[in-house]
């Protein structure tokens, strides 16, 4: 039995200096079944995906836009980072943009333009 979404899925990257956003570029680089919107700061990932050499394409996401599953492809909800993100390097000053990105998702959850937040 194939999961039906009726809006796709929402995923936050976490602290953007960690694992989560080379997680989800490996994700979309692969590709998804379902489909999937990165709610992040677009450039971090772009950076994210060149010092990985992952070939990912950034894919600007609007609440009514369609989102096909493509793989090495990404939709992306633009939250921008609050200070410049080094991989590795935990930076507090961009606390605010984990909890920002949290919050989006859910409200976005909440309004049904997002089936799920992961």
């Amino acid at each position: 039995m194939a999961l039906q979404l009726s809006a796709p899925l929402v995923v936050t990257p976490g602290e953007p200096a960690g694992i989560g956003p080379e997680l989800i570029l490996k994700l979309a680089e692969q590709g998804l079944p379902w489909p999937v919107v990165a709610l992040a700061d677009p450039d971090m990932l772009a950076q994210r995906a060149r010092e990985l050499g992952l070939k990912v394409v950034i894919q600007p996401w609007q609440p009514d836009s369609q989102v096909t599953p493509s793989a090495g492809c990404l939709w992306v909800l633009p939250e921008a980072v609050r200070s410049v993100v080094t991989a590795g390097q935990l930076d507090s000053a961009n606390a605010d943009y984990v909890l920002s990105c949290l919050d989006r998702a859910i409200d976005g959850a909440i309004d049904g333009q997002f089936s799920a937040v992961v």
